[in-house]
């Protein structure tokens, strides 16, 4: 045997060889271990054909592993063996491509890190069948484990206490409202809200003629936690931001609690009442409900969401080809359109009833059945009602 590759301990020769790592294709595998020597074979050595590849980690001193192999090209990695398994990348290269973006940038989006290994075979996507998104997902929730593990509470609350106070600059951010502690039960409560002076005297501004818009979501960060933003609407339809929130968990009264702390703070700072007449948001409970508690807003129906909702659930359940269902989009967009046109809650609620009765009637219902996780008929129509009428606006 000649020596292949020297590592400086046997954890460092593991990862690069692939022991112990999620792979359907060419890895090392443990057959023997004895003090100073560890037996490897491939992965695929059982596969057809087999992969002849065979090693030995070699302990030469407390600092120094060999990698020692057969010499000749009949002791090399077989490519035509044929990968084994469900789960995993299909090479060790593209575990560490996709590891090498991910020690680059800590937020790199997994769909980003998807499309560049794409990318990079060009026309070749069989090949690439085993680089799946969730892959990759699961690859960055378990590489930020170490970054996670080394961060406390109390250097996350030292890091923001330097924001704390209200700048003379109006345009300079400061964090309003801040609490960051432990629970009883030993996890972390976080919430945070950050503003500036000129935002806030914006919010006053604008709560006559302008309605509050909230939205976020849990992606945005390697911990997970809500990112929440909130601002105004013109009559003009465009968006102004008024402050960003980060809260972690979506419970209803801790987002309701962040919510309260802009609130409060808004009103000692400008000394008028901050509460608007109409507020707007997606689905989620914990918006609308803090929209309405804190500022004393009537939720309005997000327009967005819905029909962005709607195309989401035909996508997935409708029956047909890809034409077939986007005929059947339109016509449902074409109804949320004239609900859309409602002044008045009760106005879009008879509508609605109207409207899901023509679905019914119409075949929208038969074209979009399936059966939910728990068994039960679902369709279009039943799914519009229970959430978008009944929950929502019931």
């Amino acid at each position: 045997p000649v020596v292949k590759a020297r590592f400086p301990s046997k954890a460092a020769a593991f990862h690069a060889l692939g022991v112990g790592l999620r792979c359907r294709g060419h890895c090392a595998r443990t057959r023997k271990s004895t003090r100073f020597c560890t037996f490897l074979r491939c992965r695929l050595c059982s596969s057809t054909p087999p992969c002849p590849w065979v090693a030995v980690l070699a302990e030469v001193d407390p600092d120094t592993i060999e990698l020692r192999a057969p010499s000749g090209p009949k002791f090399e990695h077989a490519k035509n063996s044929k990968l084994l398994g469900k789960n995993g990348f299909d090479c060790l290269e593209d575990r560490a491509m996709a590891m090498e973006a991910f020690e680059a940038r800590l937020n790199v989006p997994p769909r980003e890190v998807h499309r560049k290994m794409l990318a990079n075979r060009p026309g070749c996507r069989k090949e690439v069948k085993g680089v799946s998104l969730k892959h990759i997902q699961w690859l960055k929730y378990n590489s930020n484990k170490k970054q996670k593990a080394g961060r406390s509470l109390g250097s996350f609350a030292l890091a923001a206490r330097p924001f704390l106070a209200r700048p003379t600059n109006p345009h300079k951010g400061f964090l309003c409202f801040s609490e960051i502690v432990r629970r009883l039960d030993g996890k972390p409560k976080v919430t945070c809200v950050a503003t500036t002076r000129n935002l806030q005297d914006r919010w006053i501004q604008g709560r006559a003629t302008c309605s509050a818009g909230t939205d976020g979501g849990q992606k945005f960060n390697i911990l997970q936690w809500a990112v929440t933003i909130l601002g105004q609407t013109n009559p003009a339809g465009r968006f102004g931001l008024n402050a960003l929130g980060m809260t972690s968990t979506m419970g209803e009264d801790h987002v309701e609690e962040a919510f309260d702390g802009f609130r409060k703070d808004v009103e000692e700072v400008t000394g008028e009442i901050a509460t608007i007449g109409a507020g707007m948001s997606d689905a989620e409970i914990a918006y609308r409900k803090a929209l309405k508690n804190t500022f004393a807003a009537q939720n309005l129906m997000c327009y967005f969401h819905v029909k962005q909702a709607g195309r989401r659930y035909i996508q997935k359940h409708g029956h047909g080809s890809r034409e077939e269902r986007k005929r059947l989009l339109n016509d449902v967009y074409a109804d949320i359109d004239r609900a859309h046109d409602s002044l008045s809650i009760a106005e879009f609620q008879a509508k609605m009833e109207v409207i899901i009765k023509h679905w019914v009637q119409s075949g929208v219902g038969a074209r979009t059945q399936h059966l939910d996780k728990q068994g039960l008929l679902r369709d279009f129509p039943s799914y519009f009602k229970d959430l978008w009428v009944d929950k929502i606006f019931g």
